[in-house]
């Protein structure tokens, strides 16, 4: 019985950090929803959809313009890290309770010009 109980605390967990054919570090994808829901992200400009608090990397993309709100990652010990998040200028809002210096792999966080925030 504690077999399937945990086996099935582990399916459920693997399926919680696997969207599209990334599988993300859970602590980073976890940041990254807190901070998602703090900064309301449902009402910004750009990357404020399902697929974007899912999956950052693949539905916020810069689209080949490194001005326009993105989401980076880098890919370590076979798991997707949040590397690079630029949301400037963006509508965000809110107060921020999520500490993003969780992010391991965080190289560059740009949210200048949300001045509701």
């Amino acid at each position: 019985m504690k077999f399937i109980f945990f086996t099935l605390i582990h399916v459920g967990f693997q399926l919680a950090c696997v969207f599209s054919s990334k599988i993300y570090n859970s602590n980073d994808l976890e940041i990254w929803q807190k901070f998602f829901n703090e900064a309301n992200m449902r009402n910004s400009q750009h990357c404020n959809d399902d697929d974007t608090f899912n999956d950052p990397c693949s539905s916020c993309n810069a689209e080949g313009d490194p001005e326009r709100p993105h989401i980076k990652c880098t890919k370590a010990h076979h798991e997707f890290y949040i590397a690079e998040i630029i949301l400037m200028n963006n509508d965000l809002s809110g107060t921020l309770k999520t500490s993003l210096s969780g992010l391991k792999h965080i190289k560059h966080i740009d949210l200048r010009g949300n001045h509701e925030l």
